[in-house]
C-alpha cells in the first residue's frame, strides 16, 4: 500500500463580520488545511491552532506537519498522537479519515463504526462582546432562542450587551463564556457573574488547572460552570470531577486534538455523568462542522449543546460545498444538504485568487 500524499497550507478566511471575545478580536479564520491524497482519492481536514488554546500557531502548526513520517493507515497516525499538537492532529487526522472512508466507499461515521449523525440538531448561536444592532436586530427573524454569550470584566458593558439581547429575545435560554478573563480570581468571578442577570450555566470564567476554585465558584453562583481548555483530556476530566460541583463538557474537535480524542472525551464525560456540549472555534469551516456532528452523535442523551454550523453565514467563502449551516431556530437538517455518501460527505472547492475583503 502506497503511503498517502498530504498537503498543508494555512487558511484564512476573512468573516463577514468581526468576532471579539475576551481573549482575541478576529476579522478572519486562522486554520491549518489538509489534503490527503493517495491515487484519485482525495481527503480533507483542518485544525485552527490557537496559542491560547492548543498552544501551537500556525506556523509551529505547519512545520510539525512538515516532518510527519510516511502514513498509509489510522495506525501510522495513532504510532505519533501522544506528543501531537493537538490542531495539527486535528488536520491530518480529519483528511486521513476522509481519505480512507471514501477508499473504502462508506461514511467517516462507518469507518470508525460509529452510527450515522444525527439528521437534525439544534445549535446554539454564539454572540461575541461587540456584535452591534445590525446582528442583534437578525436573532428574532431567525427564530434564534439559545444563545451563548461572550462576557469579560466590563460589568458595565456585559449589562448593557445582556439588556440588548432580552429586548430583542425576551424568551433566550442565555448560557455565558468568559474565556478565561478572571484568571485566578474567584471573587471578582463571582462578585462579577453575580451581578449579571438571567443566564443558566457559565463557561471557563477561570484560568484552567483549578479545580477547587473552579468548583467553589460553581457553588457560590449555583449554576453549572462549562469547562472547555481547562480539559485536555480524561485526566483532566477526572480531577474536576472528582470536585464537587455541576460540570458540563464543552469539548471542540480540533482542540481537543481531533474527532478519536473528542470521542475518547464524550466516552469519559458519560461515565462521570456530565452533559456535554460539542463546540467551535470561531472561523471553523464545515469540515470541523461535519466531524462535530459525529461527536454529537456519539454524545447521544448527554448532548446539552451545540456550536458552530455557521458556514458561509460567517465565512466570506468555503474550501468546501455544501456549507453546513443551520437555518431558523438553529435547527439544522441534515437531509437538506447535497452530502456525498462517503468520508465527511463534503467536496472540495478552488479557493478564490481574489479572498473577499475582511467583514464585508
Amino acid at each position: 500500500m502506497d503511503p498517502l500524499v498530504y498537503t498543508f497550507q494555512p487558511l484564512a478566511i476573512p468573516l463577514r463580520a468581526a468576532f471579539t471575545q475576551a481573549s482575541r478580536h478576529r476579522v478572519a479564520s486562522e486554520s491549518v488545511w489538509a489534503t490527503a491524497r493517495r491515487g484519485d482519492v482525495v481527503g480533507v481536514g483542518e485544525g485552527c491552532p490557537r496559542t491560547y488554546q492548543t498552544g501551537e500557531d500556525v506556523t509551529s502548526a505547519l512545520a510539525w506537519l512538515a516532518g510527519l513520517p510516511p502514513i498509509r493507515q489510522l495506525a501510522d497516525l495513532d504510532a505519533i498522537a501522544a506528543d501531537a499538537p493537538p490542531a495539527a492532529f486535528c488536520a491530518v487526522e480529519c483528511a486521513t479519515l476522509d481519505v480512507l472512508a471514501r477508499e473504502a466507499g462508506q461514511s467517516v461515521a462507518a469507518l470508525l463504526g460509529l452510527p450515522p449523525p444525527p439528521t437534525r440538531l439544534r445549535y446554539t448561536t454564539v454572540v461575541g462582546m461587540r456584535p452591534g444592532d445590525a446582528l442583534l436586530d437578525r436573532l428574532p427573524g431567525l427564530q434564534i432562542t439559545e444563545l451563548k454569550v461572550k462576557v469579560g470584566l466590563d460589568l458595565a458593558a456585559d449589562l448593557d450587551l445582556l439588556a440588548a439581547l432580552r429586548a430583542r429575545v425576551p424568551d433566550a435560554r442565555i448560557r455565558l463564556d468568559a474565556n478565561n478573563a478572571f484568571g485566578h480570581d474567584a471573587d471578582a468571578a463571582a462578585r462579577h457573574l453575580a451581578a449579571l442577570p438571567g443566564w443558566w450555566a457559565v463557561e471557563e470564567p477561570l484560568a484552567p488547572g483549578q479545580p477547587a476554585a473552579a468548583a467553589w465558584l460553581g457553588r457560590t453562583l449555583g449554576r453549572p460552570l462549562i469547562l472547555d481548555e481547562a480539559i485536555g483530556g480524561p485526566a483532566d476530566l477526572a480531577r474536576y470531577a472528582a470536585e464537587d460541583a455541576a460540570w458540563i463538557l464543552n469539548l471542540k474537535v480540533s482542540r481537543v486534538g481531533g474527532v478519536r480524542r473528542a470521542l475518547a472525551l464524550v466516552a469519559a464525560a458519560q461515565a462521570a455523568d456530565w452533559p456535554v456540549i460539542v463546540g467551535a472555534q470561531a472561523g471553523e469551516t464545515s469540515v470541523l462542522t461535519a466531524a462535530g456532528h459525529l461527536v454529537a452523535g456519539a454524545a447521544g442523551a448527554h448532548l446539552a449543546g451545540l456550536e458552530g454550523g455557521v458556514g458561509r453565514l460567517l465565512l466570506a467563502w468555503e474550501p468546501v460545498e455544501p456549507s453546513l449551516t443551520y437555518g431558523p431556530g438553529g435547527w439544522f437538517d441534515r437531509d437538506h444538504f447535497d452530502l456525498d455518501a462517503a468520508g465527511f460527505g463534503l467536496r472540495p472547492l478552488p479557493w478564490p485568487e481574489t479572498p473577499s475583503s475582511p467583514c464585508a
